[in-house]
């Protein structure tokens, strides 16, 4: 065999290899409710599906046809599974909407000062913090004058909401023993309507954790959020993406429709290979919803933004 033709045979080898993990990843969105380790590869599907075009540019150049269409095909299927069902429709300029706003601040931010003054610019009637330690409450102090009213966060809890509004804290009704490890929930009355919002933190997947554990986090927390009134909003760290079993668990039991928006996690990657695990779920009392994603400070998540109206 010539070098040329070795080198040909490697990189058709190599390509085949990688598009067979990336079909594996998109076929994991469909086969994750059946398996925890599928919809833990599930996560990566829209990274998987441009990995799978890239090989189909390449494969074409190659001249190898039938490589080239089954990888455009997979590129294709990562876009069908990834696709939202559903959204909720945004709302117009001048709508009238309220704003709230959530972040993992993180165990590690060394840079809370600035983290806290950028959370101060975003304007939000309300702000849900999760990873929020006790070492980070001196630097909260200095939004006390915009944000009066809070949360009784214990040394022990780490989600923290902080409202312009006075606001009921009913975190008790959500708490259980196989619900989310960090939960905050409170009652907030606008002139327009009273908002629940609850603010929660999944534990990280296998194999951080035993591989079902986010499964029952998720049962609970549905249950516990369906019988709840209208209008309902839940943001959080869900270590999980919007089309993986985790979340679609969640909005199909407690009838909720997540919004979408690019990826928050890690910040210091490219929009397209973060990974949108922080979500933001509403309910049918909110009629419009507006997400976006704000700016890396401190911390390795970005902070989500939801204007939204009931």
């Amino acid at each position: 065999m010539t070098r040329s033709g070795f080198l040909f045979t490697a990189v058709a080898g190599l390509l085949c290899l990688a598009l067979a993990g990336a079909a594996i990843c998109i076929l994991g969105v469909p086969l994750g409710p059946y398996s925890p380790y599928l919809d833990i590869l599930a996560q990566f599907a829209p990274q998987a599906g441009f990995g799978a075009a890239i090989a189909a540019i390449i494969y074409g150049a190659m001249r190898l046809k039938v490589m080239s269409a089954l990888a455009l095909v997979t590129a294709v299927a990562s876009i069908v599974f990834v696709w939202p069902s559903r959204d909720i429709e945004a709302c117009a300029p001048g709508a009238g909407t309220h704003r709230v706003a959530f972040l993992n601040v993180w165990d590690g931010n060394l840079h809370i000062e600035d983290t806290i003054d950028y959370l101060a610019t975003l304007d939000a009637d309300v702000i849900v913090m999760v990873e929020f330690r006790p070492r980070f409450r001196q630097a909260i102090t200095r939004l006390s004058g915009t944000y009066p009213y809070q949360t009784a966060c214990a040394d022990g809890c780490s989600a923290f909401i902080i409202s312009r509004l006075p606001l009921t804290e009913v975190t008790a009704k959500f708490s259980r023993p196989t619900g989310p490890r960090s939960l905050a929930a409170v009652e907030i009355p606008y002139t327009d309507g009273t908002l629940t919002l609850v603010g929660v933190h999944l534990y990280r997947p296998w194999p951080f954790h035993h591989p079902e554990l986010q499964e029952r986090e998720a049962h609970t927390l549905a249950q516990a959020l369906a019988p709840v009134r209208e209008p309902r909003l839940v943001l959080g760290d869900f270590n999980a993406v919007p089309w993986g079993a985790i979340v679609k668990r969640v909005a199909r039991e407690a009838a909720l429709t997540p919004l979408t928006g690019v990826g928050t996690w890690r910040t210091n990657l490219p929009a397209f290979l973060r990974l949108p695990i922080d979500q933001a779920l509403a309910g049918s009392g909110i009629s419009c919803a507006t997400k976006r994603v704000g700016r890396r400070v401190g911390s390795d998540h970005r902070p989500v933004i939801v204007d939204f109206a009931f």
